[in-house]
């Protein structure tokens, strides 16, 4: 009855200067005994006939026979190798084969080495590099596994476990998430949700804008099942002995805020779980960092960060943290508009780089790594570590910087190096608090060290991305005369945008009063050509719903049933109502220009009396509205007056998307979850009871 797990297996690599993990089943109680390179050990099977041994450590070289014997049989596998071993893991960019990659072709016609042994799943076993075998092995490990076997002359062992499509959450075992409350209740209370009625669980989710359905949660796809993907891809391979692990994962994680903003706390999971799985805090941790898509010039405030920078952040300042060393292959110089670059030799080849860092004593080894900042007049001066021989710019002049000041607000920055720290400033920002770098919808990039690493995505502030361009909750409005959209966003204005990787869309809003009406204006920013839609010829016609439009929504501050509804058109057509809210609901009734005003009796007829105008223009759309205050119950507007107030943006082409401003001040496409009713729906994002508060000044 003796065996062993399929990692064991002839032509494979065994790890050098370590005690070895070999394990297996016998018959209870039985004699075992191990040998490989002139190192032995031995045991007793226990109990229930499972045994282990730890060969002491093995000196690089090979081949060799691992001998395993017990008293009723024997099992010798040949052509054992000792050197370095590195276990490669992630989603569908690790799993992407050679044979699909850039200049793949090529390597793959060279990829003749002995010494490099591939071992992509239980079912193939190991095998030495060839042509045949390489084509279908992970093109970032392999191209790894080639630069390693350069630098350091030994045989070296790659284990690909790797899986497209997955969340981060799937690559550990469910008492790990249990153990965290957060991750307790953002996956595995999710889950039982689902199994518990996965129809109901469903309709809600699909309920949800785009960009707030759950893409990554358990049950959506098999591969994220908790458990699953950990039990049977890689439990089966712990605790084979490893030099560290190559990881190459978070697209899945990175499509809303939802599932990004607790990347960080996974990431920490999945390497802690992974070294106490492994019974190795020594493992060394090599990630990719996720690569940018393609570069777009910044035009006015850029945009707010994204999923995706959260994910590219917490990949960059996680394992550090977590690992006694770690190492990042920094790629804002690879991306493509897909998220599966075909470009994986960049990335492999700076794996490889970093392993050698730490051969040579480094800890951490990224690049240049910003440490600090201090305010020198209108400008900010960024400080740096591991910027090896001073900072050097790829690219002139260096692109990719931008600060901002109190309001939040960041804006395309001017970037000089001296020695090791970068001077950033911007006309737009004369009081600047807070630099960013790489760190929004296609930034450029050229920050690099004199060796030529790459400085990564950063930030020097700590914002939440839920903040909106003004303090949350509430927002000035000063007198004067109604507002120029065009001039939109200025000291009156903030901006609320919706921030995915395929382009930055923002809605600036500019608020004005003067004695008779509120003003609102809005410029609507929109990069695709003829992707303005505006084809409603009235408020009546079922067309308006389908139209791109904006909405200024306002109550009375305290009431949380009442509020008027103005819509417009980027054609121009306006809407105008009284809602009510049912609080036993979880929907609003719309009353068109029949049911209330504010603070009068139900059965008044209620007109707001309000005008609008809109103009399209190259790349975004521009609207006007003037609401009177005697329409809104306020008789006499004075400074101090303070009204509920939520802003909307439709915008059709992606679904829709939703832009809004509210008191949390919050995305719809990005905020938290909207909390559910007592009735058990969803709450409208036009509920009362979420509008922000608007003081006239």
């Amino acid at each position: 009855m003796l065996s062993f797990p399929p990692i064991f297996d002839e032509r494979m690599v065994l790890q050098h200067g370590r005690p070895v993990p070999v394990w297996g089943r016998a018959d209870a109680g039985e004699p075992v005994a191990v040998s490989c390179a002139g190192r032995s050990a031995e045991t007793r099977a226990d109990e229930n006939g499972a045994w282990r041994v730890d060969l002491p450590p093995l000196a690089a070289g090979g081949p060799h026979p691992l001998t395993v014997a017990s008293a009723s049989a024997e099992r010798r596998i040949e052509d054992v190798l000792v050197g370095e071993v590195w276990f490669c893991s992630g989603q569908s960019n690790m799993f992407a084969p050679l044979r699909s990659a850039e200049g793949g072709a090529d390597a793959q016609a060279e990829a003749d080495d002995p010494g490099l042994r591939l071992n992509r799943s239980d079912d193939e076993g190991w095998a030495a590099s060839s042509p045949d075998a390489a084509s279908a092995f992970s093109a970032v490990a392999w191209w790894f596994g080639r630069k390693r076997r350069e630098a350091l002359g030994i045989p070296v062992g790659l284990i690909q476990r790797a899986r497209g499509g997955t969340a981060i959450h799937a690559f550990m075992p469910a008492e790990a998430l249990r153990r965290r409350p957060t991750l307790r209740r953002s996956v595995l209370e999710p889950l039982a949700a689902y199994q518990a009625a996965p129809e109901a669980w469903w309709r809600q989710a699909e309920a949800l804008p785009e960009r707030r359905q759950p893409a990554s949660w358990p049950g959506r796809e098999s591969g994220n099942a908790v458990d699953g993907l950990f039990s049977t891809l890689i439990e089966p391979v712990i605790p084979f002995r490893l030099r560290g692990v190559l990881w190459y994962q978070g697209e899945s994680d990175a499509w809303g805020f939802p599932v990004a903003e607790r990347y960080d706390e996974q990431l920490a999971a999945l390497i802690a779980e992974w070294n106490a799985r492994w019974e190795d805090p020594d493992l060394d941790w090599l990630l990719v960092q996720l690569p940018n898509g393609p570069e777009q010039a910044a035009s006015g405030p850029v945009a707010e960060l994204s999923p995706w920078q959260l994910v590219q952040e917490a990949q960059a300042l996680v394992p550090p943290r977590c690992a006694r060393r770690s190492g990042l292959a920094v790629t804002v110089d690879t991306g493509e508009s897909d998220i599966h670059p075909t470009g994986k030799r960049p990335m492999g080849e700076r794996l490889a780089r970093a392993a050698d860092a730490l051969d040579h004593g480094a800890t951490v080894a990224q690049g240049p790594r910003f440490t600090g900042m201090r305010r020198e007049g209108a400008a900010l001066r960024l400080f740096f570590t591991d910027a090896g021989g001073g900072l050097r710019a790829e690219r002139e002049p260096l692109p990719g910087f931008a600060v901002a000041g109190p309001d939040r607000a960041f804006f395309a920055a001017s970037a000089r190096i001296e020695g090791t720290s970068v001077v950033v400033e911007s006309p737009a920002v004369p009081e600047p608090v807070a630099a960013r770098y790489a760190f929004w919808h296609r930034p450029g990039w050229g920050l690099a060290d004199a060796r030529g690493r790459l400085a990564g995505p950063f930030r020097t502030d700590d914002w939440s991305w839920s903040l909106p361009r003004t303090p949350p909750r509430e927002a000035a409005c000063r007198a004067g005369s109604g507002p120029d959209p065009r001039a939109a966003p200025d000291a009156a204005g903030f901006t609320i945008a919706h921030t995915y990787r395929r382009a930055p869309v923002e809605t600036a809003v500019v608020l004005a009063w003067d004695e008779r009406c509120l003003h609102a204006a809005f410029r609507c920013r929109e990069p695709r050509p003829g992707a303005i839609r505006a084809e409603a010829a009235s408020s009546d016609d079922p067309a308006f719903w389908g139209d791109d439009r904006v909405e200024l929504l306002v109550g009375a501050p305290g009431d949380a049933q009442r509020y008027a509804r103005i819509a417009v058109t980027a054609g121009g057509v306006l809407y105008d109502a009284a809602g009510f809210n049912d609080p036993a609901g979880d929907a609003p009734r719309y009353h068109d220009l029949g049911f209330l005003g504010f603070h009068r009796d139900l059965d008044e007829e209620w007109a707001s009396g309000a005008t609008a105008s809109a103009e399209r223009e190259e790349g975004a759309w521009t609207a006007a509205i003037a609401v009177p205050f005697a329409s809104l119950g306020v008789a006499r507007p004075e400074a101090g007056t303070r009204l509920g107030l939520q802003l909307n943006r439709w915008r059709i082409p992606d679904g829709p998307l939703l832009h809004e401003w509210n008191p949390e001040g919050r995305d719809s496409n990005t905020g938290a979850m909207p909390p559910v009713a007592a009735a058990g729906g969803r709450r409208p994002h036009h509920a009362p009871d979420r509008f922000g508060v608007l003081e006239l000044q």
